[in-house]
């Protein structure tokens, strides 16, 4: 290297943990905006699990009849008896979860 030039190698020699130093050295102070993004991080990652799971239910046991029209974390009394009602209730669902993870 030349004169008035820095190695980026020899920056990092002698850090330890740089992320948690970096975290506790700038981001202490914020450290309510980290946990806000993190819990909105894993919301926004279940809710983009909502359709799949619903769709699947729904051509299972809507179009093709072979299993109950059951959902995980879902009371069975809000689920309707009809098919067209499950056909509905079902999009309905898909339609709520793909909106609130936009937000």
């Amino acid at each position: 290297m030349s004169d008035g030039e820095v190695d980026p190698e020899e920056l990092g020699e002698g850090v330890e943990r740089p992320m948690y130093r970096l975290f506790t050295e700038y981001g202490r102070d914020h450290y309510h905006w980290f946990a806000l993004e993190l819990l909105t991080s894993m919301a926004t990652r279940f809710l983009a699990l909502v359709p799949p799971v619903v769709l699947g239910v729904a051509l299972d046991a809507v179009f093709e009849d072979k299993q109950p029209y059951s959902l995980p974390l879902v009371p069975d009394a809000w689920i309707p008896e009809t098919t067209m009602g499950q056909f509905w209730f079902s999009a309905e669902l898909m339609g709520v979860a793909m909106v609130l993870a936009a937000i």
